[in-house]
């Protein structure tokens, strides 16, 4: 195993993990965030080319999203006391915890810890009482962890607050195997049910999925965004809902030619976002840009269940995300 600390700007820090296996990590402070990710130097997430635009790209590469993942009402009431959040420009809700000023642009600590089997890079921060209209002082902490002689990439997210509060952590890495077209992709994912979202993406109501969205068994991606681009959404932004809390099996699979992805969690749902934006933004592994050029696998809790994202004072927070990754070819 290989770990390396480095100094950035602005006392923002890379932390660069390599294991026995080929399988490389840049963490970066900034967002407690995970800026790269290769196995034998080939690049299995969108990476972009210019460290500096990663910092305060408004799509969030590899940045953790927090403290509320998802676009969620702006006020109501905890404990008999009102807050106000933070609206989102030209929106009547608040996305993943306030924009620019939610977790994911602040400058987070960072700890690392070898382990027998594994290293843990340990992130934490602390988001202040009515930071962004949040009630309670919350004490975050997300670990990315590195399996020595195994090709396994897990986040695990922890916290706890000093009052009752709105807590949702994920984490939006755009996943690409080195080829910036996901037509020929194929993906599985056990959920039957999603949620119905209005013109501006917000979730009005939860209902089966219609075949389009529906990755019960292992399907083309080409084929089914070819039907989903049709619609007035253009692309998949939709927040699914497991059939069942299976942490033995994987939840999600999504493969290529050349390698598997096999999700594990003990999150309830995940959110899907395929960049189909053509934002002109160069990535390491190619110059261009073009549509469908990364997959965003959020796993969360289901924002439209308001009281799932209730984390109450005393309680503790505790979800992990586990990603097997394996060569096919």
């Amino acid at each position: 195993m290989n770990i390396k600390i480095s100094d950035f700007k602005n006392n923002i820090k890379w932390i660069d993990v390599e294991n026995n296996k080929g399988l490389k990590a840049r963490f970066c402070t900034f967002g407690a965030s995970v800026y790269s990710l290769s196995i034998d130097e080939t690049p299995l997430i969108l990476t972009l080319k210019d460290p500096d635009f990663f910092l305060n790209c408004s799509q969030y590469y590899g940045k953790t999203l927090g403290r509320v993942a998802g676009r969620i009402p702006l006020s109501g009431e905890l404990d008999g006391e009102e807050y106000n959040l933070l609206r989102t420009k030209n929106f009547d809700y608040t996305l993943h915890g306030g924009d620019d000023k939610s977790l994911s642009y602040k400058n987070w600590n960072v700890k690392v810890k070898e382990l027998k089997n594994r290293i843990d890079v340990k992130f934490d921060i602390v988001s202040k009482d009515k930071e962004n209209g949040f009630p309670g002082k919350c004490h975050i902490y997300v670990i990315y962890s590195i399996y020595k002689d195994e090709n396994n990439f897990k986040i695990s997210f922890k916290a706890s607050s000093t009052k009752t509060t709105l807590l949702n952590l994920s984490n939006h890495i755009y996943w690409n195997f080195n080829n910036l077209n996901l037509t020929n992709y194929s993906m599985k994912m056990n959920a039957s049910k999603y949620g119905v979202v209005d013109k501006d993406v917000f979730i009005t109501d939860i209902e089966e999925v219609p075949s389009y969205l529906d990755f019960n068994r292992m399907s083309k991606l080409g084929s089914k965004l070819d039907l989903i681009e049709k619609t007035p959404l253009g692309t998949i932004d939709n927040t699914f809902i497991y059939n069942e809390i299976e942490t033995k099996k994987p939840q999600v699979i999504l493969k290529n030619d050349e390698y598997k992805l096999s999700l594990y969690t003990d999150y309830p749902a995940m959110n899907i976002y395929v960049d189909n934006s053509l934002t002109d933004v160069d990535f390491i592994n190619n110059d261009h840009f073009t549509t469908r050029r990364g997959i965003a696998l959020e796993p969360q809790l289901n924002v439209h269940d308001s009281d799932s994202i209730i984390l109450k004072k005393g309680d503790k927070y505790n979800y992990f995300i586990l990603y097997k990754i394996r060569k096919i070819s």
